[in-house]
């Protein structure tokens, strides 16, 4: 008898740590549906592609330059490019939704006629607080309109 309890005993074990498993896995996947049946996609890991700064629409066709995006890693480490140059550097993620971007590293090069650049990297050193609703990341500053809103891009290449 004590050795069916035994038995038992590490069956329930191996299956609360299966469960476990399979729970954190779910957990990890790249979208995520809300009550309304919503998808949201979460802020790390997700390719976010520019498509509104400072309340004016930012075109898909940016002729030789490129599209502006940004890259949240896991590790607090920000990759992002202004259309332009790239940037790469810490950010910091806090509880509600707040966020603290640090100083960035650049790439140098001369883009004429660029002109998101300079607006790119202000909203990055103002935005204190972002949303996710869908498929649109804004990047805010306090509880103004959004200093600037991404798309996330699924299946496609940069």
């Amino acid at each position: 008898m004590s050795k069916m309890k035994f038995t038992i005993l590490l069956l329930s074990i191996g299956l609360i740590s299966l469960s476990a498993c399979k729970a954190k896995k779910s957990a990890a996947n790249p979208e995520s549906e809300n009550s309304l049946g919503v998808v949201s996609y979460p802020l790390i890991g997700t390719h976010w592609v520019l498509i509104e700064l400072n309340g004016k629409v930012i075109e898909k066709d940016q002729g030789p330059n490129t599209v502006p995006f940004i890259d949240f890693e896991e590790s607090g480490i920000v990759s992002a490019d202004d259309g332009c140059n790239r940037l790469y550097g810490p950010v910091e993620i806090m509880d509600g939704n707040r966020i603290r971007f640090g100083a960035l590293a650049s790439s140098m090069r001369a883009c004429p006629g660029q002109t998101l650049e300079a607006p790119f990297r202000q909203m990055l050193e103002t935005a204190d607080n972002y949303t996710i609703q869908g498929s649109i990341l804004s990047l805010n500053k306090g509880k103004m309109a959004p200093l600037a809103r991404f798309e996330a891009q699924v299946g496609e290449a940069e």
